[in-house]
């Protein structure tokens, strides 16, 4: 079951950085250890995908007993996404290769970087 973040206003040109634990539909953390995850910042009509993150790369599990992670945007790359609303999704393929959902998504509002 995905959860469904509050909207965040966030500036281009500044660090995004956020963390949460991952649980599947009751509740209980996810098995993480050989998972790939993938946090993508699209568009609203998804007609172009302006930023994909995946593990190592910008995503860090910090726990894996609570399933807790990191995930995070560079200033240089939020830099590049032009100022709007987006919609950011971030998808688990666990470990099988098979079962994968989307965790976490939500609407983000970009504001110009100030001059």
């Amino acid at each position: 079951m995905s959860i469904i973040h509050p909207p965040q206003t966030l500036r281009c040109g500044d660090t995004w950085e956020f963390s949460g634990p991952l649980t599947d539909n009751s509740g209980n953390p996810l098995t993480l250890a050989g998972a790939t995850l993938t946090w993508k910042i699209d568009s609203l009509d998804q007609s172009e995908n302006f930023l994909t993150v995946v593990s190592g790369f910008g995503i860090t599990v910090t726990n894996f007993t609570t399933a807790t992670i990191q995930y995070l945007a560079t200033a240089t790359q939020t830099a590049a996404i032009p100022p709007g609303t987006y919609y950011d999704t971030m998808h688990v393929l666990l470990a099988d290769g098979v079962t994968g959902f989307t965790v976490i998504e939500g609407i983000i509002n970009a504001s110009p970087i100030p001059t």
